[in-house]
Formats: C-alpha cells, structure tokens, sequence
C-alpha cells in the first residue's frame, strides 16, 4: 500500500523553506550593496556635470575675451 510520510515531508519542506529564506536574504543584500553603489556613481556624475558646465562657461568667457580681443 501506498502511504504518504506527511512527517518527511513536512521536514524536507521546512530544509527548503530555510534555504530559500537564505538565500532571499543575502541577495537583498546584494541590492542593497548595488543601490549604494548606484547612489554614489549617480552623485559621481552630477559632480562632473557641475564641473563641465562650470568649464564650458570658463571657456565660452574666454572665446568672448580673445574675440575683443582680435576686434581691438
């Protein structure tokens, strides 16, 4: 006869079930570490967008000054 060892399966389940929660939890910290990671390129990149506007400027002041320059 047939018989289901509801006790076997209920062990194996709750080994899967911890397993699973495992390694659910160590990639969460993964994203986590990668969302850090993202936060600080992101401001990494405003940085240098600041930066090239502010030399952009620089150079637009500068290409106005040799321009009086040559009228003069």
């Amino acid at each position: 006869p047939l018989k289901v060892h509801m006790n076997a399966i209920n062990v194996a389940s709750v080994g899967a079930i911890q397993e699973l929660s495992g390694i659910i939890d160590t990639e969460k910290d993964k994203i986590a570490a990668l969302e850090t990671d993202l936060d600080r390129e992101k401001l990494k990149t405003t940085n240098l967008q600041e930066r090239m506007l502010v030399m952009e400027q620089a150079y637009h002041a500068m290409l106005e000054r040799v321009s009086e320059l040559e009228n003069n």
